[in-house]
């Protein structure tokens, strides 16, 4: 649930109203609304000079006579056919700087901001209704956007844009704890939520991390929307690059080498999304033992990956070889209530290619898919991300947990010879059974005390009730 008022619910609303009367594509529409969102995030506002509050993003080409969005406001006023060439320059303006982003994030060549003017002014009235909302922090922007990507069901029917919920990524990048001056690579970045994460979840400031950002996405549109959403988060465009799924994922040694990303420090993401992408076998994704070889001496892989990958036939050798050197870290059991995976088991698990010194020969299991059915939990509080994320890092830090919670029920630290006895299979059913009710043996005998002296009570007031009707029936 977003934290912005309903004056902006409102103006999403009527701008989604408004875009749905151009003949825009369900995909330009989402387009053109984050862009308006990224125009009035970071243009010069009220003469100032500067960009919109509290901003001094990297990527802006700040020149004399650049359009601010007073500019775009007073053209929308006056009612000026020429609003969206503006608004086009306007977005030229802030992509400038960056040629190698500038073809992405401007999308498709026949998508332009001018072709709303004879719509009955739909530029000039969106212009106003985004301008009539006030902004109290600038983390709102990032929150819309959000909104607007993931309540698009049109993305999910007709482009395939699945997204794992947000819960998933901030607890890859809770177990990741990616630190200034690290390389981050997303083997599926989608809306880019991962990397968001993983930044929100660093102390430094966004100017001090130096991370550089590197995913495949499956496409332009993908891309684009990709990278839209990580400036309104605030992410300096100048240290992302993605490389479409047009390149061949088998060549991700190439890829990665050529922009200088190997090693790399981290590696995450959705592994189901890139085994069901593929559409041959010269396209498959190298195994993760093969992708191990990419990282640093001290990296590590999250991976969100399907049951069948720790208990199928096909990955048993991966498998095998990942528990007898010591990689796997950490085996977490996701609640699929919560993701657009329905039927289907999925596990987040960690991978060190050096594993620290409290975990070695050691597992941690989590069973969050039956926590969330015992609590009857329909939403997932970021209070139950910090527990989980706390847990996962006071095992990695050999720290015993400081409270008993329900959580700990729900998991079990196993040794990999165990692992080993159970012919390397990972399900988490194996190790980790479901909690027996506990019964508090004093409280029920009170109970049973309550209940034997209320019985006695009921029986007294029978037998008062059984008297007076006699002494009734006998004085008729």
């Amino acid at each position: 649930m977003t934290n912005f008022s309903i004056e902006w619910m409102k103006a999403i609303q009527k701008t989604d109203r408004l875009l749905k009367m151009t003949k825009l594509t369900e995909q330009d529409r989402i387009v053109y609304f984050l862009k308006i969102l990224l125009l009035k995030k970071i243009l010069p506002h009220a003469g100032s000079g500067s960009p919109g509050p509290d901003r001094s993003d990297s990527f802006i080409l700040q020149s004399a006579g650049s359009i601010s969005w007073d500019d775009l406001l007073k053209s929308a006023f006056d009612h000026a056919v020429q609003t969206g060439e503006k608004l086009d320059r306007a977005f030229e303006q802030i992509t400038g700087h960056a040629p190698e982003l500038k073809e992405t994030i401007t999308g498709s060549k026949d998508f332009s901001f001018n072709d709303l003017n004879d719509t009955r002014q739909i530029n000039n009235k969106i212009i106003k209704t985004v301008s009539d909302i006030s902004i109290e922090s600038d983390q709102i922007y990032g929150e819309i956007a959000d909104y607007i990507i993931r309540t698009d069901f049109s993305l999910n029917k007709k482009y395939g844009f699945n997204l794992n919920p947000p819960f998933f990524a901030q607890l890859m990048a809770g177990c990741i704890n990616l630190e200034p001056g690290m390389k981050l690579y997303d083997i599926d970045c989608k809306d880019g939520k991962n990397f968001i994460e993983c930044s929100k979840m660093m102390d430094t400031k966004n100017e001090d991390q130096n991370i550089q950002y590197f995913g495949f996405s499956q496409g332009p549109f993908e891309s684009t929307i990709c990278l839209l959403n990580l400036a309104l988060h605030n992410i300096p465009l100048s240290s992302v690059s993605l490389s479409t799924a047009k390149k061949k994922i088998s060549e991700l040694h190439e890829v990665m080498a050529y922009e200088k990303l190997s090693p790399c420090h981290r590696i995450l993401g959705n592994y189901l999304s890139c085994l069901t992408r593929q559409t041959s076998k010269k396209d498959q994704i190298g195994s993760i033992s093969e992708l191990i070889k990419l990282l640093t001496p001290d990296g590590m892989i999250a991976f969100i990956l399907p049951q069948r990958m720790l208990a199928g036939r096909q990955d048993a050798g991966d498998r095998t070889n990942l528990v007898k050197t010591d990689m796997i870290e950490s085996v977490i059991h996701l609640p699929t209530s919560f993701s657009s995976c329905a039927g289907i088991d999925l596990y987040l698990v960690t991978i060190r290619a050096e594993k620290l010194l409290p975990t070695k020969n050691k597992i941690l299991f989590i069973d969050l898919a039956d926590f969330f059915r015992y609590t009857s939990e329909k939403e997932i509080s970021s209070v139950r991300t910090v527990e989980i994320i706390i847990k996962y890092r006071n095992f990695i830090m050999g720290l015993p947990d400081q409270t008993e919670t329900v959580l700990s029920r729900f998991s079990r630290v196993v040794s990999t010879d165990d692992v080993e006895k159970s012919n390397f299979i990972l399900t988490i059913q194996r190790y980790v059974a479901p909690p027996a009710d506990q019964i508090d043996i004093e409280e029920g005998f009170l109970e049973l005390q309550i209940i034997q002296k209320r019985k006695e009570e009921l029986k007294m007031e029978m037998d008062m009730c059984l008297k007076n009707v006699v002494k009734m029936m006998k004085g008729s």
